[in-house]
């Protein structure tokens, strides 16, 4: 009979995140990537400046990933070798900050006027 196939592993047992499919091949000197699910593979928060792996399909914010790799020089995730040319730069448009409370209703923004 057929050996039952090995289920996925968690990088921890409260951890339910699947890892991200490699990347499809792309046209040479495109760069050009588009993710649905922006939350980093280290943080889990959403990156303010997002790298993607073109190895493992994961996104990193470049901080973290870049000092990660300077001291193990593999991926945080997956642990196969990494270098920083096996990134590319996840362009996105910028996240305005949240206005004040204050901003939020028109008594508000009349009080601020006033001040």
């Amino acid at each position: 009979p057929p050996s039952p196939k090995p289920t996925p592993r968690r990088c921890h047992h409260h951890c339910r995140r699947r890892r991200a499919r490699p990347l499809e091949a792309q046209p040479p000197g495109d760069t050009t990537v588009v993710s649905a699910a922006m939350i980093c593979a280290i943080s889990g928060e959403v990156p303010e400046d997002p790298v993607l792996s073109t190895n493992s399909g994961l996104l990193f914010e470049r901080r973290l990933i870049q000092r990660y790799i300077e001291d193990h020089g593999k991926c945080p995730v997956t642990k196969e070798e990494l270098a920083m040319d096996d990134l590319v730069t996840v362009k996105t448009n910028k996240i305005p900050k949240p206005r004040p409370l204050q901003a939020a209703s028109v008594p508000g923004l009349l009080g601020m006027f006033q001040n």
